[in-house]
């Protein structure tokens, strides 16, 4: 998988945007010409949003057609020779040309530094002897992890965003296949997950094909970056599948057998409705169907048991004698309430945090204790949230 599922975009507190309009566009002209013309089709995102979120500060001008190879050079030097104005405009001299060496090797040679090289001996060709061996020092800095140097502070917060993407991106990557019923409240559980609602999610048909959500190591400001604290600096990928029971999108359970199939996940997490204990037809025969890709972990999450009134444990223990005659060898069955788990969050409805947090505690209501190890009190826990979060990142 690409790297540029896991990254984050060095945008905040970026030097660029305190420029003048027409240096920014200037600086996005720049940039886009040494995009294309050391990028290939994979840089197309990745410039993408960085024009989207610099070019309100130029006043929401058009980014110039590509320059040719020598407007290009003639446009970096004069950009270079004006950092008196810059400096008059509250930039330090070198800042924004620093920005740009760190800005297209983040766009083009993130993880290649063969290509980077290509980059730095481009550079080094068309700016001041003033500059040559600082761009040097920089591109060491930024790949071979050689220690910084303060004539580099002006751009510090990108060369830490830089090892920020560097460090998340050498762990290895988990994959968390989510299943079940248009009513189990899938959608939902993830965003609980989450900590942010990312998924639509209503009793009905929300997701029609398969949506892959991936954690990244700090907030960009374009989309969902971070997911929740417990999954902090750890690469995870959610593949959210299509409702297995819709009867008029027959297609949906097919689009998720084939997404089960390809065995391209850590675990498989199965998510039950606790209003319908006793499951549906349709649901069991999807069991079965997952029975046969026992090679990963398999999680039940018995989602919405606050508003079961039966016993909870016994209803935990039919689920788990209902899965061993559809094929799943000792099942792993979990209780969880998503809609507690985003008020626990303060995703919603925060003025009932303090009812949920009491009635979570009530010796019926705390699902915590379905898990097999010790968690924090609070509602985080009591809901079922922080254990299911605790076995994911253990997956």
């Amino acid at each position: 998988m690409s790297v540029q599922k896991l990254i984050s975009f060095p945008f905040v507190n970026h030097p660029i945007v305190t420029a003048p309009p027409d240096t920014i566009s200037d600086y996005l002209n720049i940039l886009f010409s040494l995009a294309e013309r050391f990028g290939d089709e994979s840089v197309t995102e990745k410039w993408s949003k960085f024009h989207s979120r610099f070019s309100n500060g130029s006043n929401g001008k058009a980014v110039a057609p590509v320059l040719s190879d020598d407007d290009l050079v003639a446009k970096i030097r004069k950009f270079i020779s004006r950092w008196p104005f810059f400096r008059r405009q509250g930039l330090r001299s070198k800042t924004l040309c620093y920005a740009l060496v760190c800005d297209i090797l983040f766009i083009t040679a993130f993880n290649n530094v063969h290509q980077a090289q290509k980059i730095i001996d481009y550079l080094q060709n068309v700016v001041p002897k003033s500059y040559q061996n600082k761009i040097k020092q920089l591109t060491e800095i930024l790949y071979n992890d050689a220690p910084f140097n303060p004539a580099f502070d002006s751009v510090k917060t990108l060369v830490e965003y830089w090892h920020l993407n560097l460090k998340f991106c050498a762990k290895p990557l988990k994959r968390i296949l989510m299943t079940g019923t248009t009513s189990a409240g899938k959608s939902s559980l993830i965003n609980a997950l989450l900590g942010k609602d990312v998924c639509r999610f209503q009793n009905a048909v929300c997701t029609d094909e398969v949506k892959k959500i991936y954690n990244k190591p700090f907030q960009d400001g374009i989309e969902c970056s971070v997911f929740s604290e417990n999954f902090a600096q750890t690469p995870l990928c959610f593949i959210d599948t299509p409702g297995i029971n819709a009867a008029q999108f027959p297609e949906h359970h097919k689009i998720t057998c084939e997404e089960i199939s390809k065995g391209e996940y850590d675990a498989i997490m199965c998510v039950v409705n606790g209003t319908q204990i006793d499951g549906s037809t349709d649901e069991y025969k999807h069991f079965e169907y997952i029975a046969k890709f026992q090679h990963a972990k398999i999680i039940f999450a018995v989602n919405k048991l606050d508003d079961f009134d039966d016993d909870i444990n016994k209803a935990i223990e039919r689920v788990r004698v209902s899965l061993v005659k559809t094929g799943i060898a000792n099942p792993v069955v979990y209780p969880v309430s998503a809609k507690a788990g985003r008020i626990a969050k303060k995703m919603t409805l925060e003025d009932k945090y303090a009812a949920y947090e009491a009635d979570f505690a009530k010796p019926r209501l705390r699902l915590s204790q379905y898990y097999d190890f010790a968690l924090p009190e609070s509602l985080l826990s009591h809901c079922g949230i922080a254990g299911l979060e605790k076995i994911i990142a253990e997956a």
